[in-house]
């Protein structure tokens, strides 16, 4: 069998496989570097701890996981980039769990050593604000997709984030990108190539949550700690369960890597956390505007 280390902060996962392309692929892929934080592909010789063996063979679609091993059975050469890069990532938060380490979808920046944890819906804005902030308003980008959230001490801690970095329209003309990237662009920037990019472990003290707004309200406000606490907590209870991580395909959906112990454990860390929780909507500039002034004024309604 082929082989590959897949490492995330003290998480690793051995991954064998008899597909011959697929450890390519993986190699190759900018996706995996924008969904996994803190994401290293090493060589087998590097294994540290006591990873997860991830077996992947020939099969109709089967899922098994006894002592540290997961074997999971499809026709790997059919199953899309994205699938399995989930699938990597779903056995890494089975261990990082136990190290009570938590992922959450969102993106984060920092500001005068202070981190800002953006969560909101998908298209919400978390990837071009976080990444405009870091373009132009000088602060560091922790990740824009992919956040990990440590518990230390009975709080959270943000960890680190994802290396590379979703580009839309709006921002694919900036001249630091464009001189770091002069040829085509690619869906995804190493924002260490664009010395953007932190990894500085910092108390989690402040975290902003983008909404939608039909009614055109245009405004930001501060909420309480428990309404703010409960948001937290669900955005990172979808990592935990996995929500929609399967291989479609073949049927085969996967399990969720949440039990009573971890739940709970990040519910004590939140409510010992001292976050101040935000809620900003408006147009894109709208809320851009907001963002700056509660980073960089701390003004809040």
């Amino acid at each position: 069998m082929k082989e590959l280390l897949v490492r995330s902060g003290n998480e690793e996962v051995l991954l064998k496989t008899e597909f011959e392309s697929l450890i390519e692929r993986i190699k190759k892929s900018q996706y995996i570097r924008h969904i996994i934080p803190d994401l290293e592909l090493c060589d087998i010789s590097k294994v540290g701890g006591a990873p997860i063996n991830l077996e992947l063979v020939a099969g109709m679609g089967d899922y098994e996981y006894s002592g540290n091993t997961m074997r999971i059975s499809a026709d790997f050469d059919t199953v899309e980039e994205g699938q399995i890069s989930f699938m990597i990532f779903h056995c890494l938060q089975s261990l990082s769990l136990k190290n009570s380490r938590y992922f959450v979808h969102g993106a984060a920046v920092q500001h005068e050593q202070e981190p800002y944890l953006f969560l909101g819906s998908p298209k919400a804005g978390k990837s071009t604000i976080s990444l405009d902030l870091a373009l132009n308003d000088g602060m560091k980008i922790y990740g824009d997709d992919s956040i990990s959230l440590k518990v230390q001490d009975s709080i959270l801690i943000l960890n680190n984030g994802n290396t590379h970095i979703g580009i839309n329209s709006k921002l694919k003309e900036n001249p630091k990108i464009k001189a770091h990237y002069p040829g085509e662009l690619l869906p995804y920037i190493d924002s260490r190539v664009l010395n953007l990019h932190t990894s500085d472990p910092r108390e989690l003290r402040n975290v902003i949550i983008l909404e939608s707004d039909l009614f055109a309200t245009n405004g930001n406000h501060r909420i309480l700690a428990n309404r703010g606490g409960l948001y937290l907590y669900e955005y990172i209870s979808r990592e935990s369960r996995g929500a929609g991580y399967s291989i479609f395909s073949h049927d085969l959906p996967f399990p969720s890597n949440d039990t009573f112990s971890t739940a709970r454990n990040l519910i004590r860390a939140i409510r010992n956390s001292d976050i101040n929780y935000f809620i900003v909507s408006g147009s894109y500039e709208d809320m851009l505007s907001s963002c700056r002034r509660i980073i960089k004024e701390k003004d809040v309604k």
